[in-house]
């Protein structure tokens, strides 16, 4: 027996039944100002985390000559980072029950404002790792919590598109800025950090404000 023609609506494709599928609320995206200025906030909040990230690949060949380090040392800066997102993944949920969407609105970009702050001293190798650890944490906490209120809105598949595109956009411009801008200026390595603080303390501040964590 020939089985019929798979659809969308065909439950090969694993479209759950109707009736036994739970509600889930959602908010509107609407041409409302707050709305908008939401998705803006969040939209900046991935393109820092997308210039951050990025930018640290330009970053090791100065710290291998500041430090003095082998390759093996060095790499450890990627390690560091996965290894934050793992810490946020597992704390996220308990911070949001007890301190809410306003809690990880103020931890997140505090510990962005302390790792790059930190960094900028440049202090000794390994306070530098505890440092890009600590933005890395800020950053799970934020990223989960983004893509789960970007879940909640109507149009959820638009909105997630356009924070990742922003997250590809500070992604590429970061190697640009830390690559052409500091060796134009003459300045150390570290200055690159004192200059990332200003779009972290933005990020603080609309996080605080416009609630879209």
């Amino acid at each position: 027996m020939l089985a019929g023609p798979t659809t969308e609506e065909s439950p090969l494709l694993g479209e759950p039944d109707p009736s036994t599928t739970p509600t889930v609320v959602t908010q509107d995206v609407d041409p409302h100002p707050r709305m908008t200025l939401r998705i803006g906030a969040a939209m900046y909040s991935f393109a820092f985390l997308g210039l951050f990230t990025s930018s640290i690949g330009v970053m090791l060949q100065p710290l291998t000559r500041h430090y003095s380090l082998t390759d093996i040392h060095v790499s450890l800066v990627f390690v560091v980072g996965p290894v934050g997102y793992i810490i946020a993944a597992q704390l996220s949920s308990s911070v949001h029950w007890k301190l809410g969407q306003r809690g990880v609105s103020v931890i997140a970009p505090t510990l962005h404002i302390l790792g790059v702050l930190l960094v900028a001293t440049h202090p000794p190798f390994p306070v530098v790792l505890v440092a890009f650890s600590a933005v890395a944490l800020g950053a799970g906490f934020l990223d989960g919590s983004l893509c789960a209120w970007a879940a909640t809105v109507h149009n959820a598949n638009t909105v997630t598109g356009m924070l990742q595109g922003s997250y590809s956009v500070g992604a590429a411009i970061g190697p640009v800025l830390a690559g052409t801008v500091l060796p134009a200026w003459n300045r150390p390595w570290y200055d690159w950090y004192y200059v990332l603080v200003s779009p972290c303390s933005v990020d603080a501040i609309q996080c605080r404000h416009v609630d879209i964590c």
